[in-house]
């Protein structure tokens, strides 16, 4: 075949060509040439018997452990919520002098345990209260409230337990504007509630008393509440602890004076002690001559 001169060109390859021409040797196995890929999967079977990358176990460990020690603040997946209490629970969370609701907070955990409308308690249903802190220590804070509205607080040491009173006692213990209850409350350290309405838990229009706190001032205050209602009177102070011994000793009558006696007289009749002696006496004479006229 011949070509055109002036062109550079390749004759064609036809199949007696290719397949006179040697066979291509068949590419080694070896590593080299795919050591990238190797290095990587090895670096890959030890992250995946460690747990994986650096950054990916990281990752898993704040998903199992938010709380661990060691994670940033910022990462500590700190929540806040508002838990909606009844109104007329609120001076069972506050407790006697505050106390309750500052045992819950440090059982509980929680950065923040806080009323949100305590001064409108008065006039609607429920108020709300801020709970901050760890999402875990949140959670248990919250069961606490709820097991707080049940009457439980032992989680927190304290003892709660009613007694029932008739209709016409509350006032008694009530005293004027509440001050009854409230020195029973002082004598006693333990929180006492009056309770009368059916929103309180009262069945059957049966009035009590609800009293919570340790476990020895709850004794103190149920037998306290017991004795005065069992008294006559209404004042606390007449059956408190020591009463008896600490009231005032009566009155002494004075002791009577001795009768009066005729003076002594001298040798020639005259009282003796001169002027003095006299004196005495014309006052023993005058009593006893206004004595005698009396009885005439």
């Amino acid at each position: 075949m011949e070509y055109p001169q002036g062109e550079m060109s390749a004759p064609p390859m036809g199949v007696d060509f290719l397949l006179s021409q040697p066979q291509a040797r068949e590419r080694s196995r070896s590593p080299r040439g795919t050591g990238g890929q190797a290095l990587a999967d090895a670096f890959g079977a030890v992250f995946s018997a460690a747990g994986g990358p650096p950054q990916q176990q990281q990752q898993q460990q704040q998903q199992l452990l938010p709380f661990a020690p060691g994670v940033p603040a910022e990462q500590d997946q700190q929540v806040s919520t508002e838990y909606a209490l009844p109104s007329n629970k609120l001076g069972q969370l506050l407790g006697f002098k505050g106390l309750t609701i500052q045992r819950i907070k440090e059982a509980s955990g929680v950065n923040r345990l806080h009323i949100l409308d305590k001064d409108r308690a008065k006039y609607q249903a429920s108020v709300s209260i801020q709970v901050t802190g760890a999402s875990a220590c949140v959670s248990h804070c919250t069961r606490m409230l709820d097991a707080l509205l049940a009457g439980d607080q032992t989680e927190i040491g304290h003892l709660t337990t009613y007694l029932n009173v008739d209709p016409p006692l509350i006032g008694k213990l009530m005293g004027y504007r509440g001050q009854t209850v409230k020195e029973m409350t002082e004598a006693t350290g333990c929180y006492i509630e009056i309770q009368q309405h059916q929103d309180q838990g009262v069945e059957n229009g049966q009035p009590r008393l609800f009293f919570a706190g340790t476990p020895d001032r709850v004794d103190a205050a149920v037998q306290l509440a017991e004795r005065f209602i069992a008294s006559p009177g209404s004042r606390l102070d007449a059956v408190m602890p020591g009463a008896g011994s600490s009231a005032a000793p009566p009155p002494q009558r004075a002791a009577a004076l001795p009768p009066l006696q005729a003076p002594q007289r001298n040798q020639s009749g005259q009282p003796a002690g001169g002027g003095l002696g006299a004196v005495a006496q014309a006052l023993l004479s005058a009593m006893n001559s206004s004595g005698g006229g009396g009885g005439g």
